[in-house]
């Protein structure tokens, strides 16, 4: 899976930044687990 990704330029970047803005799309709320967690990244 390495390789697919360092093919894309600035792959290490861009893939997890592109998987996390689509769980973001569809689960918002998926991050926000409750307590100390939600204080220090929720928004």
């Amino acid at each position: 899976m390495l390789n697919a990704i360092k093919k894309v330029p600035a792959g290490t970047f861009l893939v997890p930044m592109l998987i996390s803005s689509i769980l973001y799309t569809f689960w918002p709320n998926l991050f926000q687990v409750g307590g100390l967690t939600e204080h220090i990244f929720g928004g």
